[in-house]
């Protein structure tokens, strides 16, 4: 059986972006707080000699940047879904029709620019976003009814 694809509408991803958004920030918070209760117990008074020290701190930065890209990169891979593109009914697959790889998540990812690659969607012919050409993903609309079967 066939299945045809509809690609995601704009207005609906960055919903959906928005949505993630809110989770993740929740997630960040988590993460700082594990981050700080780390930095007590190894360096305690820390935080009474310098306050800012954790937050500028190289390891703290790439802790909450690898937080970040894992929520995504978790869902992705388990799913092809966030919690915010359930929400609204969008899949990320492969071009192929297929579960995707990490290597297309971090491709993905690190090309997304915080929403911005979005803005080649509105002129691209099949209303790709920059993160989708260069990941070879596309984010589709689920129909009401039925899930993309991916393989």
């Amino acid at each position: 059986m066939n299945v045809i694809v509809t690609p995601a509408p704009i207005w609906r991803q960055i919903a959906a972006l928005i949505y993630d958004a809110l989770l993740l920030l929740a997630l960040l918070l988590i993460a700082t707080a594990i981050s700080t209760a780390v930095a007590n117990v190894l360096f305690p008074g820390l935080q009474e000699r310098a306050p800012d020290a954790l937050s500028h701190h190289p390891l703290h930065q790439l802790w909450l940047f690898l937080c970040w890209f894992f929520f995504y990169a978790i869902c992705w891979l388990r799913s092809g879904q966030t919690l915010g593109m359930k929400a609204w009914r969008l899949r990320l697959i492969d071009q192929k029709m297929s579960a995707i790889t990490l290597k297309q998540c971090s491709v993905r990812f690190f090309t997304a620019f915080f929403g911005l690659g979005l803005i080649l969607a509105i002129f691209h012919s099949k209303g790709f976003s920059l993160q989708d050409i260069t990941s070879k993903t596309q984010i589709v609309l689920l129909p009401k009814d039925e899930k993309i079967k991916t393989a």
